[in-house]
């Protein structure tokens, strides 16, 4: 958070500079230059911290979707787990199968 605001102020003084440029280039006048300088930039700048946190939200919540495993198509718990063969047990195959009567 600390470097976001550090960020919106740096982004600040960028703002109220190029603001007042341009409107004192456009107007020649110091003092609407100073007021449009002024108001607009501080609207902007506290808009725009606020849209970087949005963005923060936003990838984090993508981040976190995309570390959560899909369903298996169906809706079903996925693929069976790979169990151990009846070999590995020390069975033979066909140890558990029905006595024949």
């Amino acid at each position: 958070m600390r470097l976001d605001l550090v960020k919106t102020l740096s982004f600040a003084v960028l703002h109220f500079s190029v603001g007042f440029t341009v409107t004192f280039a456009l107007t020649g006048s110091v003092a609407i230059s100073t007021g449009v300088a002024l108001i607009e930039p501080a609207v902007n700048t506290v808009v725009f911290f606020f849209h970087e946190r949005a963005w923060q939200r936003f990838t984090a919540s993508k981040a976190r979707r995309a570390a959560v495993p899909a369903a298996a198509p169906g809706g079903g718990l996925g693929p069976a787990p790979n169990l151990p063969s009846l070999g590995s047990w020390g069975l033979a195959q066909g140890a558990c199968a029905k006595p024949a009567e």
